[in-house]
């Protein structure tokens, strides 16, 4: 099986894996929930969502490790063999791999923990927007990936300055958004580049 087939089934899955239990855990929340007063991660607080916070733990665990593999098995985001485009290729990859395991920190250590939850949750966002810029630096180089380019470009800005900043909630909910739309992007992406010779 081609790599870029495995890298869209780890990305397909890590979305659907985070939204099912995501969406699990906020059944159980007890609270009022809102972008503009909670942080994602509130669904994951042991004392405020005694029955859901395994849920949202289990959604950042499970998703963080799919990540990890969703990056391995990225072969390339463009059809060009030059030595620059895989280097930065592999800084993607890196970037990504250790984004997907503060992902899974974030997890394991909930909210309630603030700081162990603050230092992974902040270090999530800041690699993956780091594996985000990289990727648009690579579809620099393709004239019909420049929409993706910038695209990427203010996802990374959104994610990093989430990642340093961390006082806005709703800043949060646009950062989750456009990971997945970001992963969703790239497994399309692996799949048609089964199909074409020219991306």
């Amino acid at each position: 099986m081609k790599k870029h087939i495995i890298s869209s089934a780890f990305g397909f899955t890590a979305i659907a894996t985070y939204l099912f239990f995501a969406l699990i855990s906020w059944f159980f929340y007890p609270l009022e929930f809102n972008p503009f007063h909670n942080w994602l991660s509130d669904l994951g607080h042991v004392s405020w969502n005694i029955s859901g916070s395994i849920y949202y733990r289990l959604a950042s665990i499970i998703t963080g490790f799919l990540i990890i593999f969703f990056y391995f098995f990225i072969v390339e985001l463009i059809k060009d063999n030059r030595r620059k485009i895989k280097i930065y290729t592999w800084l993607v990859k890196i970037f990504g791999m250790l984004g997907g395991f503060s992902f899974l920190m974030s997890g394991i250590f909930p909210i309630n923990d603030i700081s162990n939850h603050s230092l992974w949750s902040k270090l999530l966002y800041i690699l993956l927007g780091t594996s985000i810029a990289f990727s648009g630096i690579i579809w620099i180089y393709k004239k019909s990936t420049h929409p993706l380019t910038i695209f990427s470009f203010f996802a990374a800005v959104i994610n990093i300055s989430s990642g340093i900043f961390n006082k806005v909630f709703f800043l949060e909910w646009i950062v989750v958004f456009f990971i997945i739309v970001y992963v969703i992007i790239v497994c399309i992406r692996n799949l048609i580049f089964l199909y074409s010779k020219n991306m």
